[in-house]
């Protein structure tokens, strides 16, 4: 991957981490609970934790579907029928 698609990839967990989720409840009692140091410190761990996990699954992807080569995209073609069929059931 290249650097325009972390920079992209990070843009776009920004915009997740801002929505709702179920960490917000531990981001909004932690500092209640311990004060602000301890709710930044929770806030900046979630915020590092989410990119650390997301960057190591695509650029995890990314190396197998390197190391796959032609069969990777085989198995693209494949997964986008089996969508196909999955969008025309609905």
């Amino acid at each position: 991957m290249s650097i325009e698609c972390y920079i992209a990839l990070f843009g776009a967990m920004f915009v997740r981490n801002i929505i709702s989720g179920s960490a917000v409840f531990t981001m909004t009692t932690a500092p209640i609970a311990g004060g602000f140091q301890r709710g930044a410190a929770m806030i900046l761990g979630l915020i590092i934790a989410d990119y650390f996990f997301i960057l190591l699954a695509i650029s995890g992807q990314a190396f197998i579907a390197e190391s796959m080569g032609n069969t990777f995209t085989a198995i693209k073609y494949m997964c986008r029928l089996l969508n196909l069929d999955g969008y025309k059931a609905i």
